[in-house]
């Protein structure tokens, strides 16, 4: 039995960057020999040749050697591993690739084999924002356009989440759009120029929101019908209040961002539905970044007063006419 660490945390480590989460291959091992020799791991995934133990990530391989597994894998820049001795092992252009900062494939085979390494190179573009997209990569990803339904939609919608989280999301969309592989996972932003004008947004919104994944996420969706939002999350599988920022988005942000035009009632209207979402502070940080002048501290003024609004004990309970009162004296409230 062999193992090696590999991928990202070779490739950080390399670079002298933080080490995220560790992930390892094991050669010439079967499931249960790796299991006997590894008190406590467990299976995870439907084809049981992955396994957890002590909160790391060990793949059995098929492959004869270290070699011919990494040429297997998406791009050159994951194609490295360390063996337990701490010796590297490199495809031939991996160095050379990780010291100009390129992202190329392994392979265009490697990603008409497994279609979902599209997604993946989208998201390791908005990981690794000092890294540029070859044409080779570009060309690769547009070969495997066609077959980008076959992975299931929460593994899309994991690699949508993920690139939400990365330093530089708007390039997700971006390669995306570039390499023609925007359906069928993100049909919604192949209208012209919606990708172009998402990407801008989670740009903006990533650099002033310390790169809260959900707010990078509803950036995105505020150039979306509230329709093409739901059907979005839906699609992707979304965690639910992933879908719910979707459509709040669409269907609360563009009013939040037109603020200073609104009525009292309006604002009386707006402001709970937010805070019932649980997206109020998501919505003010995305309006305060795209709408110069946005006056976030009036936004949570009114917030503040408007939920200290109650109605009399001997108004509450009569249905439609307690919700009018309720409205009128929230309104009054940001009037005065």
């Amino acid at each position: 039995m062999e193992i090696y660490l590999v991928g990202g945390a070779v490739r950080d480590e390399l670079m002298g960057r933080p080490r995220g989460d560790r992930d390892f291959v094991v050669l010439h091992a079967t499931a249960e020999e790796f299991a006997a020799a590894h008190e406590g791991a467990r299976i995870v995934g439907r084809k049981g040749v992955t396994f957890i133990w002590r909160g790391e990530e060990y793949t059995l391989s098929e492959a004869p050697d270290i070699e011919a597994d990494l040429a297997c894998r998406d791009l050159t820049v994951n194609a490295l591993a360390r063996d337990s001795g701490g010796r590297l092992h490199a495809l031939p252009s991996a160095l050379d690739d990780l010291e100009r900062r390129a992202l190329r494939p392994v392979s265009r085979e490697n990603f008409l084999a497994d279609p979902l390494r599209v997604l993946r190179a989208a998201r390791f573009a908005a990981c690794l924002p000092d890294f540029s997209s070859t044409p080779e990569l570009v060309s690769a990803m547009r070969a495997a356009a066609p077959l980008l339904g076959e992975p299931a939609a929460e593994r899309a919608g994991v690699e949508l989440r993920k690139a939400c989280a990365c330093p530089a999301p708007h390039r997700f969309f971006d390669l995306l759009a570039e390499a023609g592989c925007l359906a069928p996972w993100f049909v919604e932003f192949e209208e012209s120029p919606r990708a172009h004008d998402a990407a801008r947004a989670a740009e903006a919104v990533a650099h002033e929101a310390s790169g809260d994944p959900l707010t990078v996420w509803m950036a995105m969706c505020h150039v979306l019908a509230p329709a093409q939002a739901e059907a979005l999350g839906e699609r992707l599988m979304l965690p639910i209040v992933w879908r719910k920022a979707a459509r709040a988005a669409s269907e609360e942000l563009p009013l939040l961002m037109r603020y200073a035009e609104l009525s009292a009632r309006e604002k009386a209207e707006l402001l709970p539905r937010l805070h019932v979402l649980e997206l109020f502070d998501q919505a003010v940080a995305v309006a305060q970044t795209l709408v110069l002048g946005f006056e976030a501290g009036r936004a949570r003024a009114d917030k503040a007063a408007v939920l200290a609004v109650r109605l009399p004990a001997r108004e509450r309970g009569r249905g439609a006419a307690s919700g009018e009162l309720l409205r009128f004296l929230r309104e009054r409230a940001l009037s005065g």
